[in-house]
């Protein structure tokens, strides 16, 4: 989704399982290459990711899909 680069693909579990779903909803995705202590802490990089936003844009607002 969001073409992470060959090193952060290398350590994240979103893409050695080959996960089929956004990365947001994995515990030990990397997020701007790095790997997050908390929840909390994931989903406020999370917040800033222009796929997450886009689809939470288009979640809150189907009209516009």
């Amino acid at each position: 989704m969001k073409h992470c680069s060959k090193e952060s693909r290398k350590k994240c579990p979103a893409w050695e399982f080959q996960a089929q779903g956004p990365c947001w909803f994995l515990n030990g995705a990397f997020c701007d290459g790095k790997l997050c202590n908390s929840w909390d802490e994931k989903m406020e990089i999370c917040g800033t990711c222009k796929v997450f936003k886009c689809v939470m844009e288009k979640k809150d607002n189907p009209e516009t899909n």
